[in-house]
């Protein structure tokens, strides 16, 4: 029988809790409530701000869910950038404003900027948001989206891809985000869904459950439209397959699937002798889910 833990939901504020999984000295709990996994204890500011130092996008262990050199995947950033960005525009008229929260090093605002759009950029990584505004010029600003001074209702699109799952407070961050946003501004958001088909099959193996210091949060479809809904958004669409893809080299497709199995390792050895690795493709495993929500005027809500 499982063990209750008393801890307080950062989605709901349940205190009743399991334990799911522990990782790296981390427990990953389940409220009893919500159904929301979260990491348990959360680190402190000053932890998460050193974690994505330099040293987190141009790692010696990229096995470990940093990089291995992110600026090196510029090209590829670039051509998923387009696809999101046609995407999005089928929910708003483009181009406008638009605000990557989480935006690294700025492939994805930049080429935004290039496409139209008037684009501004936050991280908490001050190594990104120096490199984004030195090579770029573009209005990047260091920090949480909470406590950063961005006027009221200025953004027709605000975007978040693979941060939400970092956060300690999300409804936090998404009522600011609500207010951000103008009357009728869409929402897009990507994170991982703990209910796709491998999440399922690899159970407490799965990636993305070995590094809860790093992932803090873990969503469902359901617990996704309790953050969204609860805080003034009307669900658009939910993708769980294409949408969360990227194009990557097939060397680093073949890496993370050794991750899971060592059975790819031959195939691995194959592709790097006839130089197979090479080769760039749109991969998507289905491990994440794309949602596109609207904020809801004063008269919806």
């Amino acid at each position: 029988m499982k063990k209750s833990v008393s801890s307080i939901c950062p989605l709901c504020r349940g205190k009743k809790s399991e334990k799911f999984h522990e990782a790296e000295g981390v427990s990953i709990l389940t409220c009893l409530d919500c159904g929301l996994k979260y990491s348990h204890p959360m680190p402190d500011d000053k932890t998460l701000e050193k974690i994505y130092g330099e040293d987190y996008f141009n790692s010696d262990a990229p096995d470990q869910m940093a990089y291995a050199d992110y600026n090196a995947e510029e090209r590829e950033i670039r051509r998923a950038s387009r696809k999101k960005l046609k995407w999005i525009s089928r929910y708003t008229s483009p181009p406008g404003n638009l605000l990557d929260i989480g935006c690294a090093t700025g492939f994805f605002i930049d080429t935004a900027n290039k496409m139209g759009w008037d684009v501004a950029g936050t991280d908490i990584s001050e190594y990104c948001i120096n490199y984004a505004a030195e090579r770029f010029g573009l209005e990047v600003y260091t920090g949480r989206i909470e406590d950063i001074k961005l006027k009221s209702e200025s953004f027709d699109v605000i975007t978040m891809w693979d941060v939400l799952e970092h956060l300690k407070d999300p409804v936090s961050e998404i009522k600011t985000i609500h207010g951000l946003l103008k009357p009728g501004g869409v929402f897009t958001v990507m994170t991982p869904n703990i209910k796709s088909l491998i999440a399922r099959v690899t159970g407490r193996k799965w990636i993305l459950y070995q590094s809860p210091h790093i992932h803090l949060l873990y969503f469902s479809e359901e617990t996704i439209r309790l953050l969204l809904e609860g805080n003034g958004f009307e669900i658009l669409k939910i993708k769980k397959f294409w949408h969360g893809g990227k194009y990557v080299p097939v060397r680093y497709a073949l890496e993370r699937l050794e991750i899971y199995s060592k059975i790819f390792k031959p195939l691995r050895w194959f592709c790097r002798v006839t130089r197979l690795e090479r080769l760039t493709a749109f991969l998507d495993i289905g491990d994440n889910m794309v949602i596109y929500v609207r904020k809801k005027t004063g008269a919806e809500r």
